[in-house]
């Protein structure tokens, strides 16, 4: 059985001493990330995830970042433009490839000989 495709949405990023960073209070951060939860589609919100890594910032000193995201679906527009590409770069793959065969071709025609 093939598996669906999905697509990450992220819905918060930001990295510690931002305006939107969540309160140390346990009780205001549970309010801060039920408030972001909020923003999931309720069809989403059992893929809903959070992220917290060690990053470091444009003076190289270690600092937090959240990113809070959930996955989807693609829709029927996207999965016709992604087989679009994909289509699209095997022509040019095939394209280039049968040029390489024709200058190959060229190069050792009439030499039969390995070197």
């Amino acid at each position: 059985m093939e598996t669906e495709m999905q697509v990450k949405v992220t819905g918060y990023k930001e990295e510690q001493w931002s305006k939107d960073w969540p309160s140390e209070n346990l009780i205001q951060c549970i309010a801060f990330l039920n408030e972001k939860l909020r923003l999931v589609p309720k069809e989403y919100q059992d893929s809903a995830q959070i992220t917290i890594e060690g990053i470091r910032d444009f003076e190289n000193d270690p600092i937090a970042e959240i990113e809070i995201f959930y996955l989807r679906p693609l829709t029927k527009e996207e999965t016709a433009k992604m087989k679009a590409r994909e289509e699209e770069d095997a022509r040019a793959i095939r394209k280039h490839e049968l040029e390489m065969l024709k200058q190959l071709t060229e190069k050792y025609r009439g030499n039969n000989t390995m070197e």
